[in-house]
This record gives C-alpha cells, sequence and structure tokens, in this order.
C-alpha cells in the first residue's frame, strides 16, 4: 500500500489527502458530538434518578410529618397526660380515662401505645390485628429510653413485619414514631407515645405499575431491613447488605453496582430524621442509544465520498498542471536544453519555484561562459609556467612588487592576498633556519588562514590563540601550517555549513600543547586509526597531506624521542582534534644552543 501510494501522481495524492483530511475531521466532529451528547444525557439522566429518590423521600417525610403532627397532638391531651399520670402513680383506670381506642376512627395510624416512665404500656389500638403490646426498658438502649432521658422529643424507629419488638406479633411493616409526653404545667416526663404507620403506604400512595415511583426500595438503614419495595428486583439480605454498604452514611448519592450479572445505576437518598434511605435501580446502559445518530453519521460519509472526491479531482487539476509543466521544463533542462525555461505568470510558491528555476538556468549559463573563459585562461597560466621555471626569491619578490602595485590602484583585496602570500614566502625562506619563535609559526598560519578566508569566504571560521608568555619559544619551522591546511581540505572543502577552526598553544603542567580543531567533515575511523602513518598511494588527491603528516611525526621523533604526542580524535560531537605535545623544558634546553638563530629570527 506505501509502495503503491509512492508511484500514484500527485493531483491522485492530493485528492486523497484532502479527503482522508475532511473524513477524519467528519469524523473527529461526529466523536466530539456523540461525546457532548453522550455527556448532556447522563447529566440528564443522573438528574432524573437524584429527582426520582428526592420525590419519594419527600412523599415519605410527608407521612413522617402528618404522624408527627398526631404525636404532638395526643402529647399534649388533657386525657393523655391525666392517664400517664394515674398509671405512674399506680393508680387505677377506668375506661373513661382510654383514649386510644377512640383513634381507631383515623384510619392512618396502624396503631398507637402509650407507655409510662415504667416502660408499661397504658393503652393501645392496632388495626392491622396486631396483639399484646410489649413492656419497653426505660434505661436500656430503646427508642423509649432516649426520649425519656436524651435531648431529643422524639425518635423513629423500623419495625418490620412479624416482629415481636412492639407487640407479640406485628402483623405489618411499621415505621414506629416514639414521642415524649410531658406535664404542661411542670415539663416533668411522664412517658411516651409510640404511633406507627404501615410503612407501605408511603409512597404507594397514588402510583400505579406504570409509574416511576413502582421502581423505588425503602430500606432501614440499622436493620437492614425492608420497610417498602415496589421495584421489580429481589431484595434478600445480602442485597440489602449491599446497598447499605453504598449508601453508608451519605445524605444523598449514585453508584455503578452489580446485580444478577449485569450492571445498574443505583441513586439512593436518606429520609430526614428516619432510619430509612429511599433506593432506585435501573439497568446500566449507553445514554445514546438512538440509531437515528448513527444512521446520519453513515449518510453524510456516503454524500461526502460521492460529492468531494470529483470536487477535489478538479481542483487538485489546477493546482497540479503548472507543477506537470515545471516537470517537464526541468526535465528538459536534465537532458541538455540550455534555454529551458518556465513561463508561468502566477506569483505563489509554483511561481516562486519557477522564477528560481529560469535564474539557475541563467546563472548556469552565464557559469558556463565564465567556465569556458577560465579554461582558457588556465591553459595560458600553464603555458606561462613551462616557460619560466620561477624560482622562490623571485615569486616573492614578484608578489612584492603586485602588493605595492595594487597598493598604488587602491585594489586592496588583491594587496592583501598578494601580501600574505609573499609573507608565506619570506617566512619559509628563513634563511634556512630549522626553528622560529612561535609567533612567526603562528604568522605562517595566519595569512595561510586569511588566504583560505579569500577563497572560502563566510564558509570557514578561525581562531588563533597562545597563551601569553609562550609567544618567544622557539618551535620545529612549519609544524602547525600543514595541520591547518589539512583542516581546510578535510574539513571544509567537501563540507557544507560554516566550517570553525581553532588553533591554540596552552602550557599544560611540563608541555607545551599545540591543538588544531575544526568541526567540519569528520574522519572515518578506519583512516582515524592509521594516522598519521595511513598508507596512500603517490597521485591521490589527499596523498601530499598525508605525506605531511607523517613527515610532522618523523620530526618531533627525531627532535624528542619518545618524550612528544601527537594524536587525531574526531566525531560528530567534538570535530576533528589534531594534538601535538612535548617536553617545554627540552625545547628551551635546545633553544640555547639555537639561541642566535632564535634571536634573528625575532627579529624577523
Amino acid at each position: 500500500m506505501l509502495s503503491r501510494s509512492r508511484n500514484m501522481k500527485l493531483s491522485s495524492k492530493l485528492v486523497l489527502l484532502i479527503f482522508i483530511s475532511l473524513v477524519c475531521i467528519y469524523i473527529i466532529l461526529s466523536v466530539f458530538w456523540f461525546v457532548i451528547l453522550e455527556i448532556q444525557a447522563r447529566d440528564d439522566f443522573y438528574q432524573a434518578g437524584y429527582d426520582m429518590c428526592a420525590l419519594g423521600g419527600q412523599m415519605a417525610e410527608q407521612e413522617c410529618s402528618y404522624l408527627q403532627g398526631i404525636a404532638a397532638y395526643l402529647s399534649v391531651s388533657s386525657r393523655t397526660q391525666a392517664m400517664l399520670m394515674k398509671s405512674n402513680a399506680n393508680l387505677p383506670l377506668s375506661e373513661n380515662d382510654r383514649t386510644a381506642t377512640e383513634l381507631a376512627h383515623l384510619k392512618y395510624p396502624v396503631s398507637v401505645i402509650f407507655f409510662d416512665l415504667q416502660g408499661e404500656p397504658v393503652d393501645w389500638m392496632s388495626i392491622d390485628d396486631s396483639q399484646t403490646p410489649l413492656a419497653q426498658d426505660p434505661q436500656g438502649d430503646t427508642p423509649l429510653s432516649r426520649v425519656l432521658h436524651g435531648p431529643a422529643t422524639y425518635a423513629w424507629e423500623f419495625i418490620d413485619q412479624g416482629s415481636d419488638r412492639l407487640f407479640a406479633r406485628d402483623n405489618s411493616p411499621k415505621l414506629c414514631l416514639w414521642y415524649l409526653v410531658t406535664d404542661s404545667q411542670t415539663t416533668r416526663p411522664l412517658g411516651a407515645v409510640a404511633i406507627a404507620v404501615d410503612s407501605r403506604r408511603f409512597i404507594s400512595m397514588g402510583s400505579t405499575q406504570d409509574s416511576p415511583y413502582f421502581r423505588l426500595i425503602l430500606l432501614d438503614q440499622e436493620t437492614g431491613a425492608v420497610a417498602f419495595n415496589h421495584s421489580p428486583y429481589q431484595l434478600n439480605e445480602d442485597v440489602c447488605a449491599e446497598l447499605i454498604a453504598y449508601s453508608g452514611e451519605k445524605a444523598q448519592g449514585s453508584a455503578v453496582i452489580p446485580y444478577g450479572g449485569a450492571r445498574c445505576y443505583l441513586f439512593y437518598e436518606r429520609v430526614k430524621s428516619t432510619p430509612l434511605t429511599v433506593y432506585y435501580i435501573i439497568p446500566y446502559s449507553l445514554f445514546v442509544q438512538d440509531g437515528s445518530f448513527w444512521g446520519y453519521f453513515l449518510i453524510v460519509l456516503v454524500f461526502l465520498t460521492l460529492s468531494l472526491h470529483p470536487l477535489l479531482g478538479y481542483a487538485s487539476r489546477r493546482l497540479t498542471t503548472p507543477l506537470r509543466e515545471l516537470t517537464t521544463t526541468v526535465s528538459g533542462f536534465a537532458r541538455g536544453d540550455m534555454n529551458a525555461l518556465f513561463e508561468y505568470k502566477g506569483k505563489d510558491e509554483i511561481g516562486i519555484l519557477g522564477n528560481a528555476f529560469n535564474e539557475m538556468v541563467r546563472s548556469n549559463r552565464r557559469m558556463l561562459e565564465k567556465t569556458v573563459e577560465l579554461k582558457v585562461r588556465e591553459q595560458e597560466a600553464e603555458l606561462n609556467a613551462l616557460q619560466a621555471q620561477i624560482n622562490p626569491h623571485f615569486l616573492y619578490n614578484m608578489l612584492n612588487m603586485i602588493y605595492w602595485r595594487a597598493m598604488r590602484s587602491g585594489d586592496e583585496e588583491v594587496a592583501d592576498i598578494s601580501y600574505a602570500m609573499g609573507q608565506l614566502y619570506r617566512m619559509a625562506l628563513n634563511r634556512g633556519h630549522s626553528r622560529i619563535a612561535l609567533r612567526e609559526e603562528f604568522q605562517i598560519c595566519e595569512y595561510y588562514l586569511m588566504l583560505q578566508k579569500k577563497r572560502f569566504g563566510n564558509h570557514i571560521e578561525y581562531n588563533v590563540y597562545a597563551e601569553p608568555g609562550l609567544e618567544g619559544v622557539a618551535v620545529p619551522k612549519l609544524l602547525l601550517q600543514p595541520l591547518v591546511e589539512n583542516a581546510i581540505i578535510h574539513g571544509a572543502e567537501n563540507y557544507t555549513d560554516v566550517v570553525h577552526i581553532s588553533l591554540s598553544a596552552r602550557r599544560e603542567g611540563e608541555n607545551i600543547v599545540f591543538r588544531v580543531v575544526n568541526d567540519g567533515s569528520v574522519i572515518p575511523p578506519e583512516i582515524l586509526a592509521t594516522l598519521p602513518y595511513c598508507p596512500v598511494a603517490e597521485g591521490t588527491p589527499a596523498g601530499g597531506s598525508r605525506y605531511a603528516l607523517r613527515n610532522i611525526a618523523e620530526r618531533l621523533k627525531l627532535l624528542f624521542g619518545d618524550a612528544y604526542a601527537f594524536t587525531f580524535a574526531s566525531s560528530e560531537e567534538s570535530g576533528t582534534v589534531v594534538t601535538i605535545s612535548y617536553p617545554l623544558d627540552h625545547d628551551s634546553a635546545i633553544l640555547k644552543g639555537d639561541a642566535e638563530d632564535a634571536q634573528s629570527v625575532g627579529r624577523g
């Protein structure tokens, strides 16, 4: 597939690229839209779940509030207080003193029991045939004890069906409100009234099989008993324990739970002041499930495929026709048509590229003309060189003459070149001395670098540095110039970027150390391992420089024995570094024997 795409025409590549880009953008936007819809639907769904629990809780709270109203009324009733006072005083009660049986007509409380301070039932009624109310412990951990001795005036308790908590047998699940009865004159406790309502009527009032409230569940947080279940889910003890564990002590919340091997959403809310919690469970599913969304996506995708392809094909032909013409022109130029020019009036990128090509053709034509002219001049120069064997003294004198002529005519560049070449010849002659001062050797290198700078222009940059105090030290003549020349030939000539060349002399311990560094072309490892004695056949382009390196090594060996170092290192990170090191005191001792030569060199 990749190789086939490489061989496609540019117009086809452009059509394919734009088409794929548009399809990807549409898919990304569709996914983004889907995510937005999913988030919005999830928020709406969660809000609906919370609202469902809140409404169920409000319905239960309304029932509890009504029950509290009845209990408050009974607690301040004079008959209730008189009945409890007699009971606490162990006085017999008559039928006129009893009031519970009169509450049966309300048909709202399922049972009402009055307890005195000893926890004994004084009077009671029940409409669900629950019989024999049981005495309560007024000192233990019971709701009666909490209202008699605690700060609260009432307490809630859920009593499951079949329990023997309040009656010998309760015939219905009920939420019981224990309400404190106090003397209206002295506010001293007289006992409590336990009024209960069937918990199954809390949310079932007005709900049907189709009503959303039919899915609500009411659990007792303290015992795990089911107070109300209108959902289709089976609630055994383990399931109730898990639901209570999810809700914990929080007043409201949600979770994703496993039920019956499937995932479900769970919403819950605590009924205020009671041990009951409303739960709402619904099966887990994606929120956005409308098939029209995916149908719309596929229809638009097919429409893009059918409509964009011809449109993009036309646009690509308009764009690629000039490129084909430019390709034809360039091919003609490559085949030797030196007059091939690209005719295009546009000023876009294709026009800029065409103008650059036309300028290259014209420049190439001018270069060919100059090359022919230079070739003729070169042949003439070779003929003149054969006719006259000029010795270095004659060249030096002629360079001086050129220098002065150029100075008089104001041609500073020619004057600089001839002066630098003259100085190189003068220092190279040096009356046959084998050693010169370091400053003289550095001047030779600087003149050579100056000439190469004229040649290469900004392609090379150089720096020459000698540590103060080393300028007068005598060094072997032409020790460093071949190394600088190598840096130019091997580091800069075939290197496209700017090459930085550095020549330095420093004192390191008892040695003087010379380093020539360039950051141009790197020496191949197989050649680097053989330097400075790399075997190169005569006549090869690099042969002269290799012989120069071998000559330097042999001179150092003769002068310093094994006390010198001549090393090469080359890498992309540090560039090419050539280092020469030998003892400075050894060199000073030689100076004493050659003091006259050194002084004459210093005078230049």
